[in-house]
């Protein structure tokens, strides 16, 4: 395991810096929002589809996750199961252009902690 790979494994105390996992699958999204992150001190990586994403979610220690609902492949909602089913504890914020009720309440009931 390189030392990028083993410093994403530990919590944000512990690396000094809140890691931050943008997924949208839109790259001017994930542009402006690295841009934003990265000059209020935060580290960012970045995914465009949720396979990537549900890995990403997996294998690193995220302190927060941007995540549209709407990405190619099973979309977010799906990722927000399987990575609480693995355990994941990475606090999942949605973000969509496609913001209805019903997305907002099955988001929440699926692991989001906000939308």
């Amino acid at each position: 395991m390189d030392s990028a790979s083993a410093n994403h494994s530990m919590p944000a105390s512990a690396r000094g810096q809140t890691l931050v996992l943008v997924a949208d699958d839109d790259a001017g999204i994930r542009l402006v929002l690295r841009h934003r992150l990265e000059a209020a001190g935060y580290e960012v990586e970045e995914t465009a589809d949720s396979q990537s994403t549900l890995q990403a979610l997996i294998s690193n220690h995220y302190d927060v996750a941007l995540v549209d609902i709407m990405m190619p492949g099973s979309g977010g909602l799906e990722v927000f199961s399987k990575a609480r089913s693995e355990g994941t504890r990475t606090l999942i914020i949605v973000s969509t252009a496609a913001s209805t009720m019903n997305n907002a309440v099955e988001a929440m009931k699926r692991g989001a902690h906000d939308y």
